[in-house]
């Protein structure tokens, strides 16, 4: 299954958690996913990847463009220039970020995710990407097996069918001449 490298740039404690909680849903919904958090080496997480999502802030846009006031370090360098690559996705958790959507990625689909419903956009073009199928084949489980019935043993059947006794009641012609009614045992 091809893994997907989430870039992002650490412009705050709550923006790191908001990534790291993206990722972790894409996790719970099958999607084979990774971030810098989860490496010991970030460079690993790159390389190992098939698909970039791009978190697109105004601070990732910076580092992209190598803007003096980007902060620290410049850990976006790779993915902005990788950006020409089809496997870069921009991601906006807010849409007021849309121009911070790298120069090169301008002009491709981007996804906001925003709400429930702009999150399942993306997950289905990520689906498409990494060859989901539309429904999961599930493993066989363990045949079940149907109740059975019954089986008689045919000689207790014989053994223990009961013998019948009837009784005949005689017209009642007879019960007039004789004045009682007679019964036979069959």
């Amino acid at each position: 299954m091809p893994k997907i490298f989430i870039s992002y740039t650490y412009d705050s404690e709550d923006h790191a958690k908001q990534v790291g909680s993206f990722c972790n849903q894409l996790m719970q919904d099958g999607i084979d996913c990774t971030l810098e958090q989860y490496e010991d080496v970030p460079e690993q997480g790159r390389t190992k990847a098939d698909f970039v999502l791009m978190i697109c802030t105004q601070n990732y846009y910076n580092k992209v463009n190598r803007k003096k006031d980007a902060g620290k370090g410049l850990d976006v360098k790779w993915e902005g220039n990788d950006t020409k690559n089809t496997s870069s996705i921009p991601v906006l958790f807010d849409q007021k970020d849309v121009d911070y959507i790298p120069l090169p990625l301008k002009n491709d689909i981007y996804y906001t995710v925003d709400s429930k419903e702009n999150y399942e956009k993306l997950y289905a073009r990520i689906a498409r990407i990494t060859n989901q199928p539309k429904i999961p084949k599930l493993n066989i489980s363990r045949i079940r097996y149907l109740p059975r019935e019954k089986k008689e043993d045919f000689f207790a059947y014989k053994q223990a069918a009961p013998k019948a006794k009837m009784s005949v009641k005689l017209p009642n012609t007879d019960a007039k001449v004789l004045g009682y009614e007679r019964k036979y045992l069959i």
